[in-house]
């Protein structure tokens, strides 16, 4: 905990102060109606867990407003939480400056105004991992001290990047405001060292890459020597002229147990209870965050000491983050419910096949775009995808006028400055984690861009190539999940043949890399909930997928079955799959294959006749209503329910078309 009450601790940006041992207050004899102060602190680093801060209103004041900065750059950026004291509506504000303007981003209501000379505690917290009340990972807390009413308790989250990192401070336009009681409290980790500082990752009960050369890196003071203990050996080096080191590791072998220490001239670190084992990223939207209580995870909830995650914090960023927080959590009875149910089931798997410590990086957040997942730059190399940047920069210049840019959605995605932003994700919660060693990576994404889904035909493998060239590893597996089926209208699913295109991009994916996978899950969907129920299936398949190809499991059946040519004569049209298994079946203990269309020259696709074929490997489609037909599609749709092709691991057939025909959201 940091207790900032000394002048030494502060540094005013408008307006004067005065500040004693037990209260701040803005000082009476000016006169301007802005009072700005910072912290500059007694933090050793800039990430926060907690801070709260008692105010009292020594008069009524018409609408007079106070409360918190957050993430200060400096004297013209800055982000602030105002309580906005108005008797008839009050209401908790948070606002950006920058460009000489306030921006307002969220809002919300209070149950009643502050009264004068009444004293109300206000705290922005950490959620609970496992919070039931409200999935945001941030609440903030104002409570009445005198009679412990509480005007206000609701979850939030950095839509900007606001609450949890960078310096805080005060703000109030009126003299008539007493704070006192200030505390801002630290993540464990950062408590440990004052001069020495390692990535977010290396810290207690991590899980390192077995078998593979480990980097270590941090900061310390400009051309230290720095040395780093492990397994009873001994690694050296010297920071640079900015106090930035590197430190490679041999490879290790699997254990837990293990006690890392690190040293330079002024200070130590020891990192404990440190597993070797096997280490995956697990990124992408909603279906991904998703905790495993929400799901059937619940049902046969892994409790395991040797699975662990690394819980990322939101954080969007202009640039990449050294670190934006997060730890690593043991699966125990307490913290495995709010893990994501889809990496917790993945990891279960392995850990259940390798028997060895297995670590999740988790690094997700609903309703994001692909864009905001991988560095911005790589728009530019594709005239498909570089008008976005042009969008940006046309944003970026009203704003930068002081005015307010008017864009309603999905255009208000390109606005800087939010969680949106194409890369910001990328900055502030992939950057911080690279080169950190890892086996590959879980994706599951898409939703999100049914808005322009022909444009997921290039952003979709931007973001492989540019993760894989960021690690500088060209052969990392990379596996993903296919969009489930829905048909609820979130998400654009209203858009014709957005989310059945989505998927179609997703599968030909396949074909354009090597070490990539695809976890069918058309079948798990929920026609009217775009966050179905069933994750553990979705985590089992894409735990096949890493077990066949990573870790060389022969006999495991990777995938459902996928397209992979087709012929004919006249009449019928003959569609081949790999990944058959042993066979080809119908699923849902049905006779007769259904979900297959057919269509002639003039595009119009109908209800096909689908046979297995006797080599139990291909498909023969036809109709007594095409003569002549040149196409098949199979699962098109947004909730294909239908559909029922499998193979002889009773995994779903990938839903596919064989034409290209320009379908109407090609054309816009």
């Amino acid at each position: 905990m940091i207790s900032a009450q000394t002048n030494n601790d502060w540094i005013p940006i408008s307006g004067k102060w005065n500040i004693g041992i037990e209260e701040i207050t803005p000082n009476n004899v000016d006169n301007s109606r802005l009072y700005l102060i910072k912290n500059k602190g007694k933090q050793r680093s800039d990430i926060w867990e907690s801070i709260s801060c008692d105010i009292k209103m020594t008069k009524q004041e018409k609408e007079s407003r106070f409360g918190f900065l957050l993430n200060v750059k400096d004297d013209n950026d800055y982000q602030v939480v105002r309580f906005y004291n108005d008797s008839i509506n009050p209401r908790i504000q948070f606002l950006h400056y920058k460009y000489g303007r306030y921006n307002l981003w969220n809002e919300f209501k209070l149950s009643s105004s502050f009264k004068p000379g009444l004293v109300y505690n206000v705290a922005i917290t950490r959620a609970p991992l496992v919070d039931k009340e409200d999935w945001r990972p941030w609440k903030i807390i104002i409570t009445n001290k005198t009679d412990n009413n509480i005007l206000l308790k609701t979850g939030i989250d950095n839509i900007q990047p606001a609450i949890g990192k960078g310096i805080t401070g005060l703000y109030t336009n009126t003299k008539d405001v007493v704070f006192s009681d200030y505390t801002l409290n630290e993540p464990e980790y950062f408590r440990k060292g004052k001069e020495l500082v390692l990535a977010p990752l290396f810290a207690d009960r991590m899980v390192l890459q077995r078998q593979s050369k480990i980097k270590f890196w941090g900061d310390a003071h400009a051309k230290e020597k720095i040395r780093l203990e492990i397994a009873d050996q001994t690694y050296s080096t010297y920071s640079d002229k900015n106090g930035n080191w590197i430190l490679y590791v041999l490879p290790l072998e699997v254990q837990t147990g293990l006690t890392i220490k690190v040293f330079s001239e002024k200070d130590s670190l020891i990192i404990n209870d440190v597993a070797v084992g096997e280490v995956w990223m697990a990124s992408g939207q909603s279906n991904m965050e998703m905790r495993a209580w929400q799901s059937d995870v619940s049902k046969n909830m892994p409790i395991d000491d040797d699975i662990r995650f690394f819980m990322q914090p939101h954080w969007p960023s202009f640039e990449a983050c050294f670190s934006s927080g997060g730890k690593w959590i043991k699966a125990d009875s307490t913290s495995a419910p709010g893990f994501s149910a889809i990496a917790i089931s993945f990891a279960k798997e392995l850990k259940n096949k390798l028997n060895v410590p297995i670590g999740i990086i988790s690094s997700n957040w609903g309703g994001t775009a692909i864009e905001s997942w991988f560095p911005s730059s790589e728009l530019a190399t594709n005239p498909i995808t570089s008008p976005i940047l042009e969008q940006i920069k046309q944003y970026k210049a009203i704003l930068e006028k002081g005015k307010q840019v008017k864009a309603s959605y999905p255009m208000n995605w390109y606005v800087p400055g939010q969680m949106h932003t194409p890369g910001w994700l990328y900055n502030g919660m992939i950057a911080p984690h690279i080169p950190y060693a890892i086996k590959g990576v879980i994706w599951y994404q898409g939703e999100s861009n049914a808005f322009n889904a022909k444009r997921y035909k290039e952003l979709f493998p931007m973001l492989i190539k540019s993760w894989r060239k960021k690690w500088k590893k060209d052969d990392m597996y990379f596996c993903y999940v296919q969009l489930s089926g829905y048909d609820g209208k979130e998400s654009d699913s209203d858009i014709k043949d957005a989310w059945p295109y989505i998927r179609d991009v997703q599968r030909l994916t396949l074909d354009k890399f090597n070490n990539v996978g695809m976890a069918v899950s058309v079948d798990l969907g929920e026609e009217i909930n775009i966050h179905p129920y069933r994750k553990n299936e979705v985590g089992v398949r894409l735990s096949r997928l890493a077990l066949h190809d990573v870790y060389k499991f022969n006999d495991i059946v990777r995938s459902g079955p996928l397209y992979e040519s087709l012929t004919g004569d006249k009449n019928n049209i003959i569609v081949h799959f790999s990944d058959t298994g042993d066979k080809l079946k119908v699923l849902k203990d049905e006779k007769n294959l259904k979900g297959f269309y057919i269509a002639g020259k003039n595009g119009a696709f109908i209800p096909a006749k689908a046979v297995i074929m006797a080599d139990k490997k291909s498909v023969k489609v036809s109709s007594e209503k095409v003569k002549h037909p040149v196409a098949v599609r199979y699962g098109w749709g947004n909730f294909p329910s239908e559909s029922n092709l499998g193979n002889s691991a009773n995994l779903p057939a990938s839903p596919f078309r064989t034409d290209d025909y320009a379908l109407e959201l090609e054309r816009k």
